[in-house]
């Protein structure tokens, strides 16, 4: 199974969004700091939501330098992570901050 997260990045706080490949919302959005215990809570959900087979994909909005100390967490913790502002997922989750998207993303990459 592949694990897709999503994360909509801004200055003080990045959107979080995961889903499986089988269409599974494992658990609402959710926001975390930017800073490094957001980042290990980012970590810690994404583990929460898989198993040792599945394979992880991560995709930020490029905002600049806001995404570059997440973009590095995640790098050194071992997770495909692909950044743009084009990627094949849109975020139109964050309008549903309180169920899940009436759609399925996908990661391409």
């Amino acid at each position: 199974m592949v694990v897709s997260v999503g994360i909509d990045v801004s200055k003080d706080k990045h959107d979080c969004f995961i889903q499986s490949s089988e269409g599974e919302v494992p658990m609402d959005v959710f926001m975390i700091p930017n800073n490094m215990d957001g980042f290990s809570l980012l970590l810690q959900r994404i583990q929460d939501c898989t198993n040792s087979q599945d394979k992880i994909k991560v995709g930020l909005e490029a905002t600049g330098h806001y995404s570059y100390n997440l973009l590095g967490f995640l790098l050194d913790n071992g997770l495909t992570t692909e950044v743009g502002q084009d990627l094949c997922f849109a975020i139109p989750f964050l309008s549903y901050p309180f169920s899940p998207p009436p759609f399925i993303f996908v990661l391409d990459f």
